[in-house]
C-alpha cells in the first residue's frame, strides 16, 4: 500500500487493483448476493481482519505501514472545549486527518461565552 500515510485503523489507500481492494470488492459482491443490509457496523473491519489473518502478503503489506496520525481522535475530544488557536495549529501539524463524529451533542460556546472548537469548525 505504497504511499499511504493515514492511520490504518481509519483510512485505507492504495493503487488500482491492490490485493486488498480486489478482495474487498469480491467480499462485498458475495455479501450483497445473500444480504440486503449491513449486519454490523464493523463489517468492513471484520473482513479486513479475516484477510489480514489469512493472506500473508496482506499481513506484510499492512504491517509495513508506518504509525501515523496518532492524534486522530484528539480534535473530537476537544469539540466542546473553548477554542484555542495554538492547540488547533499544533494538531494540524501532527495529523493529516482528524476523525470526528456526531454521536453526541456539541455546544457552540463555553460556559464563559467563548466559541468552542465545534463552533470554529462549523463556521
Amino acid at each position: 500500500m505504497e504511499g499511504c500515510v493515514l492511520r490504518k485503523e481509519f483510512c485505507v489507500c492504495g493503487t488500482k487493483h491492490n490485493i486488498l481492494f480486489d478482495y474487498m470488492k469480491d467480499f462485498y459482491n458475495e455479501y450483497w448476493k445473500k444480504n440486503d443490509k449491513v449486519i454490523d457496523y464493523y463489517l468492513m473491519d471484520y473482513a479486513i481482519s479475516i484477510f489480514y489473518d489469512n493472506v500473508e502478503v496482506a499481513n506484510n503489506m499492512i504491517d509495513d505501514i508506518p504509525e501515523n496520525n496518532i492524534n486522530i481522535l484528539k480534535l473530537k475530544e476537544l469539540l466542546n472545549n473553548e477554542y484555542d488557536e495554538d492547540k488547533y495549529n499544533a494538531l494540524l501539524k501532527t495529523n493529516k486527518i482528524h476523525k470526528l463524529a456526531n454521536e453526541k451533542s456539541y455546544i457552540e460556546y463555553s460556559k464563559n461565552g467563548k466559541p468552542t472548537f465545534y463552533k470554529k469548525l462549523m463556521k
